[in-house]
């Protein structure tokens, strides 16, 4: 009983999470209700595959699995410079997909060949701790 209460608070606890970063997004990009919905539910959708398969397959641990802060800067970012730099919102949206794709890819690459253990290295709580900050500055616009 007591495990599936604290599975639930769990739950609950990333849903909360998860559900700001494709408002904001949508909010940014101007999309209708009906886009915002759509992203919403497909970043439900991957949000849900990934816990199981982190859950069945994966490290099992209890880790919030949510949009990433980086991304969501980057979106933030872009959002602002969408008319300069693309014809259309929608051309930017179709770009930071790609980009998206591109890094997964690379993420991938970088875990397979084992060096993601010689870039954390770089990482240090310093540098951490500067980059929270600035991404707290950046997203305090969209909040």
């Amino acid at each position: 009983m007591r495990t599936s209460l604290s599975a639930l608070q769990w739950m609950a606890f990333m849903v909360a999470g998860s559900i700001v970063a494709p408002i904001a997004i949508a909010d940014l990009y101007q999309l209708n209700a009906i886009e915002t919905a759509g992203l919403v539910q497909r970043t439900m959708f991957v949000l849900g595959v990934s816990s199981l398969l982190q859950a069945l397959i994966g490290h099992r641990m209890p880790i919030n699995e949510g949009p990433a802060g980086l991304w969501w800067g980057v979106f933030a970012l872009y959002a602002g410079l969408s008319p300069t730099l693309f014809s259309s919102r929608f051309e930017t949206l179709q770009a930071l997909g790609g980009a998206m794709i591109i890094s997964g890819i690379a993420f991938f690459l970088l875990s397979l060949f084992k060096l993601i253990e010689k870039l954390a290295s770089l990482f240090t709580p310093v540098v951490s701790a500067i980059y929270l900050l600035l991404l707290v500055f950046q997203l305090s616009g969209p909040f």
